[in-house]
């Protein structure tokens, strides 16, 4: 098959066919059509960028490209993997531009695709997506800009992978230029953020989109907090410690958030309860690695923590947080600090009592689901081992025994 717009057009739309032997007609010369390498994604990202076709054929294009990189883009510079060089630099220098352009199923996909590539080429081989994605990020200062979210939202994308990468030269060079190119970008939005998502006339109801935008934002921005953090602390942050621990405080003490930010059914965090969650997080890899700096706010955080713990439900949707909080409260039990967060009369008993002992019970929905099914139930327990969990995050609490033996006198 020849590459040509309208045949694609139609072929894409094919492949969307209830009919089995249309789609099946349809992939067969999707796959013919492979072997143009480059000249097929150009086609399909001309398909996806086309505001006139239809959005299910823009989809089915956008996924069709995502899969098509992950097959065939070369692992190493040298390689070719389906696609020219040429194409691969044609692609790199649209491929932006043209995610935050599209309506948000669209940006989805091209987002997973940019971090394919990103995985592989950046940041020697793609020097300029972090100079684009930051001048899209500092084009516009109103922060319910999508653009500028969706900039935000692909940086934490591409951030991601150093969660995972061990300490080296190689990396610690990667985390130069990124730190030399977003830090100082990074903590002028959250300043500009923690100040907005805390303005009194955000509480009103007609504000509550904006809210939501402003919290997912800063959610984004506490992730990347993280991601930059994790291998090494930066001299930026190290610097700037105060502006982000006071926040991060701030944020756990918040009682009076919108409603908008809330979980609005028992299953599902709201905003609130990621922010927070994150929040913790963040404090706890301090606690672990750099104890230095985190040391003037960890007797507040720990209160503010076990505070909000006991108070908060067994309802699923405060899952992610209460586990979050007691790893947090873990964290800080395995280090040994100059002044104990722990020294509060009452405090330890407190948090062995209405933190751990809650939390590593079976709730009623547990009980329900394993005389329902036992077998599943077992299962699902085991798998959950490793993942975090309440129970999981409590188990790992109560292995610091000088904390809950001193707190029942023991």
């Amino acid at each position: 098959m020849a590459v040509n717009q309208m045949e694609l057009s139609q072929v894409m739309a094919a492949t969307l066919s209830s009919d089995y032997h249309i789609r099946r007609q349809a992939e067969e010369k999707l796959t013919q059509a492979e072997s143009a390498g480059g000249v097929l994604t150009s086609s399909l990202l001309q398909l996806v960028a086309n505001g006139n076709e239809q959005l299910p054929v823009r989809l089915a294009s956008s996924i069709y490209f995502k899969n098509f990189i992950k097959s065939h883009w070369p692992e190493s510079p040298d390689e070719n993997g389906g696609i020219s060089e040429e194409n691969r630099n044609l692609i790199k220098s649209h491929l932006v531009d043209l995610m935050l352009s599209v309506p948000a199923p669209l940006m989805a996909q091209l987002r997973e695709s940019i971090k394919i590539i990103s995985d592989l080429d950046f940041p020697a081989g793609w020097p300029t997506l972090l100079p684009t994605l930051v001048q899209r990020l500092t084009s516009s200062g109103d922060l319910n800009d999508g653009v500028q979210f969706g900039a935000l939202e692909t940086a934490a994308t591409v951030f991601d992978k150093y969660r995972y990468l061990v300490r080296s030269n190689e990396v610690l060079r990667e985390l130069q230029y990124i730190l030399k190119e977003f830090q100082e970008v990074h903590l002028a939005l959250y300043r500009q953020t923690m100040q907005e998502i805390f303005s009194p006339a955000l509480k009103d109801a007609s504000q509550a989109t904006k809210a939501s935008k402003l919290a997912k934002l800063l959610v984004v921005e506490l992730e990347i907090f993280y991601d930059l953090n994790v291998v090494d602390i930066p001299e930026y942050y190290e610097d700037n410690s105060a502006t982000w621990f006071e926040g991060f405080l701030r944020l756990l003490e918040w009682q009076d958030a919108p409603a908008a930010l809330k979980a609005v059914d028992e299953d599902t965090p709201g905003a609130i309860e990621n922010l927070k969650a994150q929040v913790c997080r963040n404090v706890a890899l301090y606690a672990d690695k750099y104890q230095e700096q985190v040391e003037p706010y960890i007797c507040g955080v720990v209160k503010s923590v076990w505070t909000l713990l006991v108070s908060t439900s067994p309802n699923g949707s405060n899952d992610q947080l209460v586990s979050a909080g007691i790893k947090l409260l873990s964290s800080a039990a395995s280090t040994k600090w100059d002044k104990s967060p722990f020294e509060e009369a009452n405090s330890l008993q407190a948090i062995c009592e209405h933190v751990v002992l809650p939390n590593i019970k079976l709730r009623d929905s547990d009980v329900e689901d394993f005389f329902d099914n036992p077998t599943e139930y077992i299962r699902r327990d085991m798998e959950s081992a490793d993942q975090d969990t309440r129970r999981r995050a409590a188990m790992e609490l109560v292995m610091w025994p000088e904390l809950v033996n001193s707190s029942v006198g023991h």
